[in-house]
């Protein structure tokens, strides 16, 4: 009997024993994965705070990284201007902001062999500055020659400026409108053009020519 009781004993022992070394296991295996989370934790504390510093280091110093431009990418401003008279191929032409009256010229194929070149070095400025839809003439050298016929009449194709000016209600400004407004193929472009009123024009239609 005794030797029953002792069997069951050291069983109920063996079972302790065994019971407790599988709640150590368990206990160990929870308390690494818990020590694994925390030291996770703390190592993202650490990454955050090393970028905040970064951050407010960079942000106190000012200084900001230069940024760079190709100069492909910069367009210039384009102005529109035209060019008439005696130039090779007058017409209307897109130039760059700051072009000069010269670079207009140019564009246009230069000036033709008919071009009045007294004229240009007395009233044209090549060296000037473009505005946008600025207009450029080039006079003939038709337009030294006598513009008057027989009858009196003023040639709006090659008259000078201060024989416009001798018509009927045209003055200095009228008289420049005309010659900018060059060439005409009829009298009435005068009209059509709105260099002259109708009344300025009807007073001296019949002073006027091609």
């Amino acid at each position: 009997m005794w030797i029953i009781k002792f069997k069951v004993n050291v069983r109920k022992r063996l079972f302790n024993v065994l019971m407790f070394n599988q709640d150590n296991k368990y206990l160990s295996l929870i308390s690494s994965r818990k020590s694994i989370i925390v030291l996770v934790i703390i190592l993202a504390g650490i990454f955050c705070i090393v970028i905040g510093i970064v951050s407010l280091t960079q942000s106190q110093s000012g200084e900001e990284e230069p940024v760079l431009i190709e100069s492909n990418s910069i367009t210039q401003e384009k102005i529109i201007v035209e060019v008439a008279g005696a130039v090779k191929r007058p017409g209307v032409y897109s130039l760059s902001l700051g072009d000069r009256v010269s670079d207009l010229i140019k564009k246009s194929g230069g000036i033709s062999e008919d071009a009045n070149i007294e004229e240009m070095a007395k009233s044209l400025n090549l060296a000037k500055k473009l505005t946008d839809s600025e207009k450029v003439y080039v006079s003939f050298r038709s337009e030294g020659e006598s513009t008057t016929d027989f009858s009196g009449q003023i040639s709006i194709n090659s008259a000078t400026q201060s024989q416009l000016e001798s018509l009927e209600g045209v003055g200095e400004k009228r008289a420049l409108e005309i010659i900018l407004q060059r060439p005409y193929s009829s009298i009435d472009e005068l009209l059509t053009k709105e260099v002259l009123s109708q009344s300025v024009y009807e007073k001296n239609e019949n002073m006027l020519m091609l």
